[in-house]
């Protein structure tokens, strides 16, 4: 089995660490954006939905399907909305800006009956993409519901250039910590093998050597340990050959 060296070890301790930190914050940094970036879509939405509420109500009552279509087209270009569409109170579709009619499972996804509910806001799918579809009583339900819909892309979107950044920023930070983890291992790992060689010379009678050691630390301590039973061996050896 292939030992690692104390060297490599240092490196891939440091590596490990950065990447698991990484990871995390990363995770956690997603979480907190995208939970914001979902407020932000769902107020977006709400004021969309809460403007073409109010404004459909003389429509829906005088059944101007062209001042609705205007209405629901208004509301589309607004903001992020991608689709908007008003039904009335028996959950018949009035307006839409879909090219085609949308499915009646889809237009019942999201219908506000009840006066107590003034704002529902759901996340529901249509042509395999998933939007955060936001539904508001026209004239407390007595009329229908007005509803629009942000696609879930914008936030993945936004969000994915956010995370793009922190791996930018997280890959410098790796790369940081290897350049210091090599110089912080050297100034480790360069003395522990020059003492190495040292105690491995000493052990086969070879007395003369040097010890360039000149670290405070610990590993200067170990040096002139190592010094010290150097010159001992050294001194005991000559008193046997007298």
């Amino acid at each position: 089995m292939k030992k690692f060296s104390l060297r490599w070890k240092v490196l891939l301790m440091v590596i490990g660490i950065i990447v698991i930190l990484g990871v995390l914050i990363t995770f956690y940094i997603r979480s907190v954006v995208y939970r914001s970036f979902l407020e932000e879509v769902k107020l977006r939405g709400k004021l969309i939905a809460t403007e073409l509420a109010f404004t459909a109500v003389d429509p829906v009552i005088n059944e101007d399907e062209p001042a609705l279509m205007e209405l629901v087209e208004r509301a589309k270009r607004v903001g992020d909305a991608e689709y908007a569409l008003i039904i009335d109170a028996k959950g018949h579709l009035l307006a839409h800006t879909f090219e085609e009619d949308p499915p009646e499972t889809f237009v019942k996804a999201n219908v506000i009956t009840s006066e107590r509910e003034t704002l529902v806001i759901k996340q529901i799918k249509i042509g395999g993409r998933a939007y955060v579809d936001i539904a508001k009583p026209i004239l407390g339900a007595e009329l229908g519901t007005a509803r629009v819909g942000i696609p879930m892309s914008i936030i993945e979107n936004r969000l994915s250039r956010i995370i793009m950044s922190m791996n930018v920023i997280v890959l410098f930070v790796l790369l940081a910590g290897i350049l210091i983890a090599i110089l912080f291992s050297n100034s480790i790992v360069n003395p522990i093998v020059h003492l190495t060689e040292v105690a491995n010379k000493i052990s086969m009678g070879d007395f003369d050597v040097k010890i360039e050691v000149k670290s405070k630390d610990e590993i200067g301590e170990l040096a002139k340990a190592i010094e010290r039973m150097s010159k001992s061996l050294q001194l005991a050896i000559e008193r046997l050959k007298r």
